[in-house]
Order: structure tokens, then C-alpha cells, then sequence
């Protein structure tokens, strides 16, 4: 309570022939590794359903998801009208607060 300090993880990728072998995984487990160190809680915003869901397995909560230009542009971000937006997921791991997956036990 009153540290105000958090670390925030502005942005991941991973080429399309390296997907689903565990490196957005490994990468932000090293990242929780020195926030938890640190005592601060790590914050991030999900732009897929995709990543909210890796995120999620990883610890992560789910704040508030937010829709961008709804009525204005659809979820590619161009313009439409009537579209439904462009999704996101404001994310939070606290350290101390964790949920451990069996395959996160083996990192």
C-alpha cells in the first residue's frame, strides 16, 4: 500500500512462424520476475482477445476492457460506420497475487 511505482509492458510481438512455442510467455515471465523483486505490480493493455487470454493464464486481471471508436470503425481499426470498435484489455499481475498454470510450474 502507497508504492506508487509499477512497471508497464508497452508492447510484445512475435513473428508469425515463431507463435505458440512459449516466448511471449518466457518473456513476460522474466519481466514478473523483476517486478515480484521489486515489490510493483505490472500493468499492460491486451489488443487481441488472443493475448488478453495469454495474458489471463499468466496472472494477469483483467480491468476493464475498452472499445475505441465504436459506431466509427470496425475491429481492424478502419473506418465503418456503425462499426463496433476496436478492443482492449486493461491488465494488471500484482506480485504476491498469483495464479501458477502446471505448465507456468516448469518456467
Amino acid at each position: 500500500k502507497g508504492n506508487k511505482k509499477c512497471y508497464y509492458l508497452y508492447f510484445t510481438g512475435t513473428r508469425t512462424d515463431r507463435r505458440k512455442q512459449g516466448l511471449c510467455s518466457a518473456l513476460v515471465g522474466e519481466l514478473q520476475d523483476i517486478a515480484r523483486k521489486d515489490g510493483c505490480p505490472l500493468w499492460l493493455e491486451a489488443t487481441t482477445a488472443y493475448s488478453r487470454d495469454i495474458y489471463a493464464r499468466l496472472g494477469f486481471e483483467t480491468i476493464e476492457e475498452i472499445v475505441l471508436g465504436k459506431g466509427q470503425v470496425g475491429e481492424d481499426g478502419l473506418r465503418k460506420k456503425g462499426g463496433e470498435g476496436v478492443s482492449l484489455w486493461g491488465m494488471i499481475w500484482r506480485p504476491g497475487n498469483e495464479k501458477i498454470d502446471d505448465e507456468l510450474q516448469t518456467r
